[in-house]
């Protein structure tokens, strides 16, 4: 099965495709209109994953080429906030086909078991009603908080799989301290109170 991971940071995209791998399902990451042109140009695309992060900014690139999306999309949400927020039926109603709830903390086999079940079981194309991403649009976006910098979204996703300041400065060949300050910048664009919000909301 081939499915298009979308994320509207690129380097996110490739980092939750890397992420997300398993011998029967072919991630390939896209981030805007040319990427999923192409990727429909050139593969026989099963399924679209949007992370809940980027569902408004879907619905802005499926706006623009909806006669070529006849697939199944999948909305998937990782963070525990979102979780309490989302069922089948909302995610249906905001123009999704099919939700997958994840913990990240979970094997990858388990994700892939319920991403699939999900793609089969969808039919038809929901409706697109953006209105109901109200509460995903409330924040800043990745690019945002980062100001662009590669280096604070390297930090971010070592945030999110639970890396303490010492290792990711260790890893990124960066001090301690700058790390922090990092963190506490984009802490601060996000308007969120700490770290463990921070990942929350961007996960």
């Amino acid at each position: 099965m081939i499915v298009l991971y979308f994320f509207e940071v690129s380097r996110i995209a490739h980092y939750g495709a890397a992420v997300n791998t398993r011998d029967d399902l072919t991630f390939v990451p896209v981030s805007n209109r040319v990427d999923v042109d192409s990727a429909l140009d050139s593969r026989i695309v099963n399924a679209i994953l949007v992370p809940a992060r980027s569902a408004d900014s879907w619905f802005a690139v499926e706006n623009q080429i909806a006669p070529r999306i006849s697939m199944p999309r999948i909305l998937v949400v990782t963070s525990p906030e979102r979780s309490t927020l989302w069922n089948s039926r909302l995610a249906e109603e905001s123009g999704f086909d099919g939700l997958v709830l994840h913990d990240p903390l979970s094997p990858i086999s388990d994700f892939a078991q319920r991403f699939t079940r999900s793609v089969l079981s969808c039919t038809t194309a929901g409706a697109r009603k953006p209105e109901k991403l109200s509460d995903l649009t409330r924040c800043p976006s990745v690019e945002e908080i980062s100001h662009g910098d590669d280096l604070n979204v390297r930090i971010l996703h070592l945030m999110s799989i639970g890396q303490t300041h010492e290792e990711i400065a260790q890893r990124l060949e960066r001090a301690a301290q700058t790390v922090r300050n990092r963190m506490s910048n984009m802490i601060q664009r996000a308007g969120v109170r700490n770290h463990t919000e921070l990942v929350i909301t961007y996960e």
